[in-house]
C-alpha cells in the first residue's frame, strides 16, 4: 500500500506510522512510550527507523521536547489519512471473525446516550446472532479520556470537545434537547407551550443536582421554573414521570428513548436550545487492531449509518 510519494514507506511497518503520529501530536518520547505502552528505547528506535527510511530527522530535540521538521510537518496529515482509511476496511481481515467470537467490548457513555444506544447494539447482536457481549461503563466528558487511557475501555461514545492528542474521534450524530410528560395526566398537549412549561414543576437531571442548562437557556430570557426534584442519572426519571406531575428536560435522543419507555409525550422544548455533536472516540494505538475496528464499524452502522 502506497501511503506516501517515498517508495520505501510501502513497505513500512504499520507500527512505525502510529508511533509518528502519537509522537506528532506528544513532542514527547516518554509520554509516546506511555500511550503506546511500549518503552522509551522502543519509540527511539522507531524513530531511527524512520530517520533512516525517510533520510530526514523528522523530530528535533530542543527545550520544549520533540520539534518536528518540515518534511515531518508536510507527510503528518497524509499519514493520520492513510491510518484512518485503513481502519475501516480491516474488519474483514482474517484477524477476527465476529461470528465466532464470544468477545466483550467494554463501552464509556453517559446514561442519556446509553438510553439511546444499547437497545440499538443489543437489537442489532440479536439480529446478526452474534454471542458477543457489550459491556457499558458510566462515563462523562471528565472521565473519558482516563477510562480511555488506562486501557478498561475499548471505546467512548460521548459529547465531547475536540480531545486530539493520542485519540481519534468521528462524528455519530447529532441532537438537541427536547422534554418529556404524562401528557394524559396533565391534560397538557405536545408539543407543550412556554406558559405550561413554566406552569410545572420540573424533575432536573444534574451531575450537582443543583442547575442545568435549561436554567441557563431560561435565565437568559428573563425566566425561571421551579424544580420539585433533581436526579443525577436519566434513568430515575421513568419512574416519576408516570408518579408525580413534572416535566423532565434532556437530550432529545434519550428523551425519546425514555418517552417510549415509560409510554409519556414527548415534545420539543418551548425556547431553542442548542444544538451538540455526540462523537466516538478511541486509543489511536487501537487502530490497527482487527477486533477494533470491527466494534468501530458495528458502531458506524447503527448510529451512522451511510
Amino acid at each position: 500500500m502506497m501511503i506516501m510519494n517515498e517508495s520505501d514507506l510501502s513497505r513500512v511497518d504499520l507500527n512505525l506510522l502510529v508511533t509518528f503520529t502519537v509522537l506528532m501530536q506528544e513532542r514527547h518520547v516518554t509520554r509516546t512510550g506511555g500511550i503506546l505502552k511500549v518503552s522509551q528505547a522502543a519509540v527511539s528506535a522507531s524513530l531511527r527507523r524512520l530517520r533512516r527510511m525517510l533520510d530526514d530527522e523528522l523530530f528535533v530535540r530542543s527545550r520544549d521536547g520533540m520539534v518536528p521538521t518540515p518534511k515531518a510537518l508536510e507527510i503528518a496529515p497524509r499519514i493520520k489519512l492513510a491510518l484512518g482509511e485503513l481502519s475501516r476496511v480491516l474488519d474483514s481481515e482474517p484477524g477476527f471473525d465476529p461470528t465466532l467470537s464470544s468477545k466483550a467490548f467494554t463501552i464509556a457513555m453517559s446514561d442519556d446516550i446509553e438510553a439511546h444506544t444499547l437497545p440499538l447494539i443489543l437489537q442489532e447482536l440479536e439480529r446478526r446472532q452474534l454471542k458477543m457481549t457489550v459491556i457499558i461503563r458510566q462515563a462523562n466528558r471528565h472521565t473519558i479520556e482516563g477510562q480511555l487511557a488506562d486501557g478498561s475501555t475499548d471505546l467512548a461514545i460521548a459529547a465531547v470537545p475536540q480531545m486530539g492528542g493520542s485519540y481519534h474521534q468521528e462524528q455519530l450524530f447529532s441532537s438537541t434537547y427536547a422534554c418529556v410528560f404524562d401528557s394524559a395526566r396533565l391534560g397538557i398537549p405536545a408539543p407543550i407551550s412556554l406558559e405550561n412549561y413554566l406552569s410545572l414543576r420540573h424533575l432536573l437531571v444534574s451531575f450537582d443536582g443543583r442547575r442545568g442548562l435549561i436554567d441557563d437557556l431560561l435565565e437568559a430570557r428573563g425566566l425561571g421554573r421551579a424544580v420539585a426534584g433533581s436526579t443525577s442519572h436519566f434513568a430515575g426519571t421513568i419512574t416519576s414521570l408516570k408518579a408525580a406531575d413534572v416535566v423532565v428536560s434532556l437530550p432529545r435522543h434519550a428523551a425519546a428513548a425514555i418517552a417510549e419507555a415509560a409510554n409519556v409525550t414527548l415534545s420539543e422544548l418551548p425556547i431553542p436550545s442548542p444544538l451538540f455533536t455526540v462523537s466516538m472516540v478511541w486509543p489511536l494505538q487501537r487502530e490497527a487492531d482487527p477486533a477494533h475496528n470491527w466494534l468501530r464499524n458495528f458502531i458506524r452502522s447503527i448510529l451512522n449509518p451511510q
